[in-house]
């Protein structure tokens, strides 16, 4: 029998008609190792924080250059990493490129599953969870949610002065909010009247900060624990 363009066209459609009709599996994309999408959302939303211009830089020595994620890392569709803008999941050690667009604390990148393969993502991501993609795997960094629904008060150094914003304002995470150890185990240090542990946490300008904070009173009770 001979097929033409049309012939294979109309088999084509009636091969999937009766898929449908007699409930046959479709077959589906399989995920590339490294990135997990996000669940499909109807549109993208302008978050409150997104609804004014955001101040963002070219590095062009940046452009093209090769990073891989140090942890799990999620990456979203604007620099302010709004929860409602978020496009998916990088596992550790992904490999990104920088497409050398940045804003303090943040890093647009993009993905693809080779070298020869196309560009799979773009988005956003926080720059403190990139490292250099020829350095070897960092150390687990240990997580702690912060007790105080005041928050705390980070410093340059254990009992040392108080870390501020670039308008004076004093900074530290937030209450309920997630530090990260820079070490593990983490790096502790007796000042005055407490433990203090060096951590990573967002500062009120929502870049990520490297820190002192005091972990606990010697003697006394805590003021973050280990996060579920």
């Amino acid at each position: 029998m001979n097929f033409n363009d049309k012939t294979i066209r109309r088999i084509g459609f009636v091969s999937l008609v009766a898929a449908a009709t007699l409930g046959l599996e479709q077959p589906t994309l399989a995920q590339e190792p490294g990135f997990t999408p996000a669940p499909e959302a109807p549109t993208r939303q302008v978050s409150p924080a997104a609804a004014e211009d955001i101040s963002t830089f070219e590095r062009p020595s940046l452009i093209g250059a090769c990073r891989a994620t140090n942890r799990v890392v999620e990456i979203f569709a604007d620099s302010n990493l709004s929860p409602v803008n978020r496009i998916g999941t990088f596992g550790p050690r992904t490999p990104v490129t920088l497409t050398g667009v940045l804003r303090q604390g943040r890093a647009q990148v993009y993905y693809r599953p080779s070298p020869t393969a196309d560009i799979r993502v773009v988005g956003w991501v926080d720059a403190a969870f990139l490292t250099g993609c020829d350095q070897p795997p960092p150390v687990e960094q240990v997580c702690f949610q912060v007790l105080p629904a005041n928050g705390l008060i980070a410093r340059e150094a254990p009992n040392g002065a108080a870390q501020r914003t670039p308008t004076g304002l004093l900074d530290g995470p937030a209450g309920g909010s997630q530090v990260f150890s820079t070490t593990n185990p983490p790096t502790r240090q007796n000042a005055g009247s407490y433990v203090w542990m060096q951590v990573r946490y967002t500062s009120l300008t929502n870049a990520t900060r490297t820190g002192w904070i005091a972990e606990r009173l010697i003697g006394g009770g805590f003021n973050i624990t280990p996060c579920n």
